[in-house]
C-alpha cells in the first residue's frame, strides 16, 4: 500500500503549514511529505530540518536552539528515517526486529507498526517509534521528550497518517 502512495524517486516534496490534528493543541503545525504521502503535526516551537545521509533520508523535527528553555516544556525531537530501496537505500533489519513491545496500528490508508526503539547508546532509554514499510519504501519515526512522564513523543506519533 506505501509502495501505491510513493511517486517516482525525485526530490522530496514538503510543506509545513497550521493544522488542527485531533487531540492536539489548535496551535501545532503539520509537515506534510507529498513524495512519500504522509503528514505528522507538531507543536509550533519545533523546527523541520531535511538532508540526505549516506542511505537514507533524514527529516528532523525539533525544538530550534534556544539560549533559554522552552517555557512550555515542549522540548522533543522527532527523527523520520526514509529508506528508499529505489535509490539504493536499505535498512539493515525490517521493522519486526527493530521495535520492542510492538502492535499493529492503523496510520491513515496503510498499517504500520508501532512500539520502542532503542537509542545508539545503551545506556538512554528506548523512544517511541512507529515503522512502516513496503517492498520499496521503510520509513521509520521515532521520537523523544525531556519529560516522559508528559508523553510529548508519543502524541506527535498520534498524529502520523499515511494517503489522507
Amino acid at each position: 500500500m506505501l509502495g501505491a502512495a510513493v511517486a517516482a524517486p525525485g526530490v522530496t516534496i514538503a510543506t509545513q503549514r497550521r493544522a488542527q490534528p485531533s487531540g492536539t493543541d489548535s496551535d501545532w503545525l503539520t509537515y506534510r511529505n507529498e513524495r512519500y504521502a504522509f503528514r505528522l503535526s507538531y507543536p509550533p516551537a519545533g523546527h523541520v530540518e531535511t538532508r540526505r545521509e549516506h542511505g537514507f533520508q533524514h527529516i528532523m523535527i525539533r525544538v530550534a536552539e534556544a539560549k533559554e528553555p522552552q517555557p512550555t516544556g515542549d522540548d522533543y525531537h522527532v527523527d523520520v528515517l526514509i529508506y528508499d530501496h529505489r535509490l539504493g537505500h536499505n535498512l539493515k533489519l525490517p521493522c519486526r526486529d527493530l521495535l520492542h513491545d510492538l502492535r499493529t496500528v492503523k496510520l491513515g490508508k496503510i498499517q504500520g507498526l508501532r512500539g520502542s526503539i532503542q537509542g545508539d547508546e545503551s545506556d538512554t532509554p528506548a523512544e517511541p517509534a512507529v515503522c512502516v514499510e513496503s517492498r520499496k519504501v521503510v520509513v521509520l519515526i521515532k521520537a523523544s521528550d525531556a519529560d516522559a512522564q508528559a508523553s510529548l513523543a508519543n502524541r506527535i506519533l498520534d498524529t502520523l497518517r499515511f494517503g489522507e
